[in-house]
């Protein structure tokens, strides 16, 4: 599993804590093997309701990520903008 993605137990509560791997290089919560480590999934393998969970909990504890998440950064509209009049430019036979 890749470093810098959030971890979920499968029941969609995430996991903050140290990680290892097992045997098989499957990711597990704590530090070292203990008999209470659990196996951690990421977002994509969690069940519909699951996610369903994980989102929840996410949006309580960042309530503007849910409005944010999406909006494109002022770089990228610029980035928009260009070239939507790039494309006019071409599409009118102006020369640049």
């Amino acid at each position: 599993m890749a470093k810098g993605v959030k971890h979920y137990f499968k029941d969609g509560t995430e996991h903050k804590g140290a990680t290892h791997k097992d045997a098989k290089g499957k990711v597990m919560s704590g530090a070292r093997h203990t008999a209470s480590s659990k196996y951690l999934v990421h977002m994509k393998d969690l069940s519909a309701t699951a996610k369903k969970k994980a989102r929840k909990k996410h949006d309580k504890t960042n309530p503007s990520s849910k409005e944010n998440c999406h909006k494109p950064s002022p770089k990228t509209k610029l980035l928009a903008l260009i070239l939507k009049t790039e494309k006019e430019k071409k599409s009118n036979g102006k020369p640049d």
